[in-house]
């Protein structure tokens, strides 16, 4: 490891920096990704054909959007994230 690297995380850790193990990605599909959010209270609205076809809470998402989406709550809720 270069000696600048090493101080950057070490000047990470002085100021409350964690170190955190990454949760093993869970395989979803599109259908699951859509309950789980609803799971989380998010109505998500389906427009087929278009290049973001869905909507949810009034902006327009592909589904990688919608998945950075779950993923986020997931992250909230200490869960492992989703990967289609």
């Amino acid at each position: 490891m270069k000696s600048e690297d090493a101080s950057a995380i070490a000047s990470f850790l002085d100021q409350g920096g964690e170190v955190r193990k990454v949760q093993a990605a869970i395989p979803a599909t599109e259908q699951e990704v859509l309950v789980y959010l609803a799971s989380c209270g998010l109505t998500v609205k389906c427009f087929p054909g278009d290049s973001k076809p869905y909507a949810c809470n009034g902006k327009r998402y592909s589904m990688d959007g919608l998945l950075r989406l779950a993923n986020e709550h997931r992250r909230s809720q200490q869960l492992s994230p989703l990967m289609l």
